[in-house]
């Protein structure tokens, strides 16, 4: 199997699996007791793990790094924290309080604070084309959520800032640690 049919084999697999997940959540809200912070402890200590466990038998060098310097294990802690734990919950509950889809609007807003961070980063303003696309997709995720609990809109900005915590950590750890690639494939937003 060449390399570009595997590549889309995966995204598209983890694309349905992340869709799923969403729609399967709102399931368990609706019809048992299950809470968001239950569910987002079991899938993040699950993903740890089997991410863990991946990452010992391919790059345990690597792993070694990570825990013996402190400043590679506060930005790991960080990306966890900040980004992955708080975008997780966030976007669960925008789920719990509205819907899948409507959540899933919300957190594709996560380009917008990505390209007025670069803009604001590099001191330059951002294209006529970036400034349509922001307007156009912030009246249209308002259109959508006006229907919805008002909670939905700020539990979807935030998770919209964790998945942008996410972008800049995990760079960084990459660009660091230069770690294999896969340790880092979970879907975390």
């Amino acid at each position: 199997m060449s390399m570009k049919t595997k590549g889309i084999l995966l995204a598209a697999g983890g694309a349905s699996l992340w869709g799923g997940s969403g729609a399967a959540a709102q399931q368990l809200f609706m019809t048992h007791a299950v809470t968001t912070e239950w569910l987002v402890a079991v899938r993040l200590l699950g993903a740890g793990l089997l991410l863990l466990i991946w990452g010992l038998i391919k790059s345990s060098k690597q792993i070694n790094e990570i825990i013996h310097d402190r400043k590679n294990m506060a930005m790991v802690l960080a990306f966890a924290i900040f980004g992955v734990m708080n975008s997780q919950l966030s976007y669960f509950f925008a789920i719990k309080y509205s819907n899948a889809p409507t959540a899933t609007v919300l957190q594709y807003l996560q380009p917008v604070l990505i390209v007025l961070w670069m803009a604001f980063g590099q001191k330059i303003r951002p294209r006529r084309v970036d400034g349509i696309s922001i307007a156009v997709a912030l009246m249209g995720t308002f259109l959508l959520v006006t229907n919805s609990n008002p909670n939905c809109v700020s539990l979807g900005i935030m998770e919209c800032s964790c998945c942008y915590i996410i972008y800049i950590t995990s760079k960084w750890i990459v660009e660091k640690i230069r770690c294999d690639g896969s340790m880092w494939a979970s879907d975390v937003c």
